[in-house]
């Protein structure tokens, strides 16, 4: 940043471990309110396969947002900024939607709180997929707007052709999800 001290969302790496730092936070504050610490640390301790990658997906894109947002110098960047901060947002919902069947009951829904729990693992699914093409997406927008060096990691990943690795990756997303609903509902 010119002129002055970077802020502490300035830095890529900083931004990706608050992230998910924040994420992880609102999983636990929201399951020790619902029920209690005992039950947050035993669902995450049943869960912890898809909530490390669904923690460490939306750090990813945190990162690489505050990335493209540092090294931005276009303006035709930003919709690209806001498909992706949306992509984010998305797995953040994806990955809480199912505690809400621990307040449903509360409003005499138990029915709709059932269902959630069963299909719990699509959710989470949903989200852990929707971090991967995420963080496809804003790896293609970085290349297409020339927001990366060519040297280092991310040099490296950016050095392939983001776009057809983007579509690759969504469609192996939707074939996986869409087989996963096929087989949770034959169950």
């Amino acid at each position: 940043m010119k002129g002055g001290k970077p802020g502490l969302f300035s830095r890529p790496l900083v931004a990706g471990i608050a992230g998910s730092i924040a994420l992880f936070s609102v999983y636990f504050t929201t399951l020790t309110f619902a029920n209690s610490l005992p039950h947050a640390i035993d669902t995450f301790l049943g869960l912890w396969y898809w909530m490390v990658p669904l923690v460490a997906g939306f750090g990813i894109q945190v990162g690489l947002y505050a990335h493209m947002r540092q090294a931005a110098k276009v303006r035709a960047a930003n919709s690209s900024l806001a498909a992706s901060s949306g992509m984010s947002g998305a797995s953040m919902v994806a990955c809480c939607a199912h505690h809400i069947s621990d307040v449903l009951p509360l409003f005499g829904l138990a029915f709709l709180a059932a269902l959630l729990v069963k299909y719990q693992p699509l959710f989470l699914l949903a989200g852990v997929l929707s971090n991967i093409v995420g963080i496809s997406f804003m790896l293609k927008a970085m290349q297409k707007h020339s927001l990366h060096t060519s040297s280092g990691f991310l040099g490296r990943i950016l050095s392939h052709d983001m776009e057809k690795i983007f579509e690759a990756v969504a469609g192996f997303s939707l074939v996986i999800f869409l087989s996963a609903i096929a087989l949770s509902l034959s169950i």
